[in-house]
């Protein structure tokens, strides 16, 4: 009887499939595995009654397994960065020169932004003089925004430095380089606030090149041309004159 059932098992299950077989009389159980999470099992039940049943059930099964991994990661960065608001204010009354470059980067260096106030051309005219400003006010303003160490300009900004505009600017630091601080209309010093807070500092742009030393070297050049050119003009008269003395006696000769 055991070899029938060993026959039947042989011709149900292919022979690769078949790894091993555990035999009873009365009940063979055939399990076949496979490394791919899919495997076969053969369940062969012999019943003896007054009959001789042979059942044989072949299942399939196959298995998925899905693992979910969640992961939780909170990360909190709390970055803190103060930024230092630097403002100066001045005539600016020419075209920015390398006097002008090296102040704005000095003050620059004194912070992160830098804030340029600059004079209205009244107030300019005021305390330099009925030739000032060189620059009417838009042309001033077009020329400082073009320089990379400024990063915001207040048009016509007050000559004496306000509670206001600090607020607004949210100004740390004001500076001020090595001209001439003229006192305002009331007789105050224009500094007078930014001083009684602490928040007042003089720099040097350590450059000579100021705009009235280029006005005066514009000056003396002319004057120089000027002479020059009369001096040419005396000698050329002087020998046309003699030119002339020159064809008179011989006309008369």
């Amino acid at each position: 009887m055991e070899r029938c059932l060993l026959q039947v098992i042989r011709w149900c299950i292919p022979q690769e499939h078949l790894i091993y077989v555990i035999s009873f009389m009365t009940h063979t159980c055939t399990h076949i595995y496979t490394h791919m999470h899919t495997y076969t099992h053969t369940h062969t039940r012999t019943c003896t009654r007054a009959r001789t049943h042979i059942y044989t059930h072949v299942h399939t099964y196959t298995h998925i397994h899905a693992r979910a991994h969640v992961h939780t990661h909170t990360r909190t960065c709390t970055r803190t960065h103060t930024y230092t608001h630097v403002h100066t204010q001045s005539f600016f009354n020419s075209a920015p020169h390398i006097g002008h470059v090296d102040f704005l980067e000095k003050a620059r260096e004194q912070g992160d932004f830098l804030v340029v106030g600059l004079l209205s051309d009244a107030v300019v005219n005021r305390y330099k003089g009925s030739n000032h400003p060189i620059m009417n006010l838009q042309e001033r303003v077009l020329s400082v925004l073009a320089l990379k160490y400024v990063s915001e300009v207040v048009i016509g900004a007050p000559y004496s430095v306000t509670n206001e505009l600090l607020d607004y600017f949210k100004v740390d630091v004001v500076v001020h380089g090595d001209s001439e601080v003229f006192v305002d209309e009331d007789g105050k010093d224009p500094y007078e606030l930014p001083k009684a807070l602490g928040k007042y500092m003089q720099i040097s742009s350590g450059s000579d090149v100021t705009t009235s030393a280029i006005v005066s070297r514009i000056i003396q050049n002319r004057l120089k041309y000027s002479q020059r050119n009369e001096l040419k003009q005396q000698k050329e008269l002087k020998e046309i004159q003699e030119a002339h003395s020159t064809d008179n006696e011989k006309s008369v000769a």
